[in-house]
């Protein structure tokens, strides 16, 4: 899937994977949970996008041998230790 930003200098394609990127290093630095409207509004991406995103992110993490896990939280997404 891909969505299209329109920014000064012209339109951008922004794939999933790219998103996902994105999206992984906005959780990454956040002190507090963000929720997924917050993160939908900072990307200008429709939220159901990012909640379906954020949900193949939380699986990611799960699923392989990272440090750390992206947990819901609070009504937001953090990550934190693995266990």
């Amino acid at each position: 899937m891909q969505m299209t930003l329109e920014p000064e200098g012209g339109p951008v394609v922004v794939e999933d994977g790219q998103l996902k990127a994105v999206m992984e290093a906005i959780v990454y630095v956040a002190e507090e949970p963000v929720a997924a409207a917050q993160i939908a509004s900072a990307l200008g991406q429709p939220e159901e996008r990012v909640k379906r995103l954020l949900e193949e992110l939380v699986a990611e993490f799960a699923a392989s041998a990272h440090g750390v896990m992206i947990r819901e939280v609070a009504g937001g997404f953090k990550m934190t230790p693995s266990r």
